[in-house]
């Protein structure tokens, strides 16, 4: 993306100490039914994909576990209460989770599951609260989900857990690991040195220092104010916020195989809980994407992990994003908000980040990232979408972070015969979609497209197209105000082999809002249209002289080579190649009418040529038939031309010489106010003849056009 200004804005926010987790209250609705009821086949038509080799996308995407049991939740299969005990089980990997509920959680975080459970903690019936309380237990506690399961397995009441620590240089963390592992204590030499040596210094140069734990006060603080990270083996990684203290954050369970851009995502969510926040339901989708984004901004490519190397390791929930484009930019389904992350790797400003959680007070996540943008959602959402296409000749993703993949167009048409396929403008807010055209038959001509979102009212509306012309893709183009564009492929640059059209919505305050319209179209036909063909030339003459002796006159000479096809759309013929050439040269004199003494001379030359493609040119024409008897046939040609002065005036007696070097535009005008008119004759040809004389008592001029037109 080219780079892009930000909009830097202060403020003061009441600081919401240890208050945070209370803001999980109400987290239950974080799931929308109405998403489902309102697009029912989403489900299928826009699974997220799983973590596959080397951070990249697999092409099989399945459901996670959480995706699979809030499914049951919406059918009514499963309560609310074991819903989310199925999903804290999910998380931690429990072998009491249902196997139905068991789906592939590669890559995935457990954080928001977690916190989600200690907010509503209170609210839950007696038997809920017993099931979730051994979760949320570091793992090191007595009576914790893993030391009961290990007891479980003993047969045993209670079994002893050896644990030690490895603490950074810093003095910020200590990682945890089970002694009787001993490729755990390895790891949690390697971690803690990636922390030190990468992770927090670059999180930290970006974003505040997160706040301390919980320490002795309370028995999730590991003793010590330093952040805990455990490695254990669960099935996702997650953080969890303290609810005893003020002012404190949150510890980490990880797996014992997280490599280092894990880590440093998962100190991210911990950095997170430091910002004052309206609503965290308003902010999820934000901390997923936050975090996200983490991980490519500490480890760009390669993870520099020595136990677990990869690439890219952000990239393997690009496809959960961009694989759903429908979906609204702030919707959260356990996928789409760890996507999210590429509109922050797209605005390539990382202080964009520090910038949206130090403004998190607002109630309004999006307006925080419309205050972000410039010139807002308005102007950067349809670029947005035009990028993430990734494909040639915008494959910003693929050039820049060799991400490959790309969203699928909404259908497909291959238009090999006359005639017209149509397309739907039904965009809701903060998505875009794609349709991808191809014309394999060169013998259809003409191609036009019928756009209804331009002159429909709707200004967050966009459509932008991508063309592939003579075998090369060009860039970019913004149809959103055109109503039509016509190719005619037997033209220069016209020759038009693939097109995808790009529909966006830019709207981002009123969350309800979809972009619908009339269905837009693409036309093909064998026959371009008409020529307007031939050539004529205007040519301008004129000589004065008064009383005084001051003599002027000039000469000018334009020949104009048309080539105009008919449009149908506009009902006029439309430049198709004309050119023009254009030579002229000015005289004059300024002398005193008493004396007749010289002032100055002004003389310059004129001269222009090129096609009707340059700023100020223009050119079209119609043709209009006439039933009245007697009545000819006519035709009109308006053109306007630019051309350059070179010459001098010169001051007497001072002999003070002033150059002129200008460039202006000149309409041909002959017989009619806006251009050329001609007539045709009986061999079917338009006759453009035109003479106008004027004479006064110091001079003449005369206009002629001479030249004539054909229809083709």
């Amino acid at each position: 993306m080219p780079s892009t200004p930000f909009r830097q804005r202060s403020g003061t926010h009441t600081y919401l100490c240890c208050g945070f987790i209370l803001l999980f209250l109400g987290f239950y609705l974080w799931w929308s039914p109405s998403l489902y009821a309102q697009q029912p086949s989403a489900t299928q038509l826009f699974l997220p994909l799983v973590a596959g080799g080397a951070g990249q996308p697999d092409e099989a995407p399945q459901l996670s576990s959480i995706q699979l049991i809030k499914q049951a939740e919406i059918a009514g299969q499963l309560t609310y209460e074991q819903g989310l005990v199925h999903r804290v089980q999910a998380v931690v990997g429990d072998p009491a989770l249902p196997a139905k509920y068991v789906g592939d959680d590669r890559g995935l975080d457990g954080s928001t599951t977690l916190a989600e459970a200690v907010a509503q903690f209170d609210t839950l019936s007696k038997p809920t609260q017993d099931a979730l309380r051994p979760y949320l237990l570091p793992p090191s506690a007595v009576g914790s989900w893993l030391a009961q399961s290990e007891a479980n397995a003993a047969g045993v009441d209670n079994a002893e857990q050896e644990w030690d620590t490895v603490e950074t240089a810093n003095g910020k963390v200590k990682v945890w690991y089970r002694t009787a592992t001993a490729s755990h204590g390895a790891r949690a030499v390697a971690i803690a040195r990636a922390i030190d040596q990468k992770i927090w210094p670059a999180l930290t140069g970006l974003m505040r220092e997160p706040l301390p734990d919980c320490g002795a006060s309370c028995r999730a603080g590991g003793g010590d104010s330093r952040i805990d990270i455990y490695l254990t083996n669960v099935r996702r990684s997650y953080t969890q916020p303290f609810t005893c203290c003020d002012a404190s954050s949150g510890f980490a369970i990880m797996r014992a195989d997280a490599s280092f851009p894990y880590i440093a995502r998962a100190l991210m969510y911990i950095i997170q809980f430091s910002y004052p926040v309206d609503s965290f339901e308003e902010y999820r989708w934000l901390m997923h994407a936050s975090a996200q984004y983490a991980m490519h901004y500490v480890y760009p490519a390669a993870n520099e992990d020595p136990d677990y190397p990869a690439r890219h390791e952000e990239h393997a929930k690009a496809g959960d994003f961009l694989y759903r484009t429908l979906y609204p930019l702030e919707t959260v389904d356990d996928g789409h908000e760890y996507g999210a992350y590429l509109l922050f790797y797209w605005i390539d400003d990382p202080s964009t980040l520090p910038d949206v959680w130090e403004a998190a007070a607002n109630p309004n996540s999006l307006a925080v990232i419309n205050d972000q943008l410039y010139n807002g959602f308005q102007e950067m959402w349809p670029k947005f979408a035009v990028d993430n296409w990734n494909r040639e000749p915008v494959d910003y993703y693929k050039r820049n972070d060799e991400l490959a993949i790309g969203p699928e167009s909404i259908e497909d048409f291959a238009m090999s015969a006359p005639g017209t396929e149509e397309f739907v403008i039904d965009i809701p807010r903060l998505t875009s979609y794609y349709f991808r055209f191809t014309f394999p038959k060169r013998s259809l001509k003409r191609i036009a497209v019928y756009n209804p979102i331009a002159g429909a009212g709707e200004p967050t509306g966009a459509l932008w197209a991508i063309m592939k012309i003579d075998g090369t893709w060009r860039a970019p183009q913004d149809w959103s105000d055109r109503s039509h564009e016509v190719f005619c492929r037997d033209e220069p640059n016209q020759n038009l082999e693939e097109l995808i059209l790009v529909l966006a919505n830019s709207e981002w305050e009123d969350r309800n809002h979809t972009v619908k319209t009339d269905m837009g179209s693409v036309r093909v036909s064998p026959d371009c249209g008409g020529l307007l063909t031939g050539t004529f030339t205007v040519r301008d003459t004129a000589q004065t002289q008064h009383p005084s002796g001051a003599r002027a006159n000039h000469d000018r000479t334009t020949v104009v080579n048309v080539r105009l096809r008919y449009v149908e759309e506009e009902n006029e013929y439309q430049d198709a190649g004309s050119t023009y050439t254009h030579s002229g040269s000015v005289y004059g004199e300024g002398r005193s009418t008493t004396t007749g003494e010289l002032g100055y001379v002004i003389e310059y030359t004129e001269s222009g040529s090129g096609e009707f493609t340059q700023d100020g040119t223009q050119i079209k024409g119609s043709v209009h038939y006439n039933d009245e008897p007697g009545e000819q046939d006519g035709a009109w040609v308006g053109a306007k031309i630019r051309l350059r002065k070179t010459g001098s005036t010169t001051y007497y007696p001072s002999g003070f010489v002033v150059p002129i070097d200008a460039e202006e535009t000149m309409t041909l005008l002959c017989n009619d106010p806006t251009g050329v008119r001609g007539v045709r004759n009986e061999n079917g040809v338009f006759d453009m003849t035109c003479s106008a004389e004027w004479r006064n008592d110091v001079g003449s001029g005369r206009l002629t056009v001479t030249g004539s037109l054909r229809l083709e």
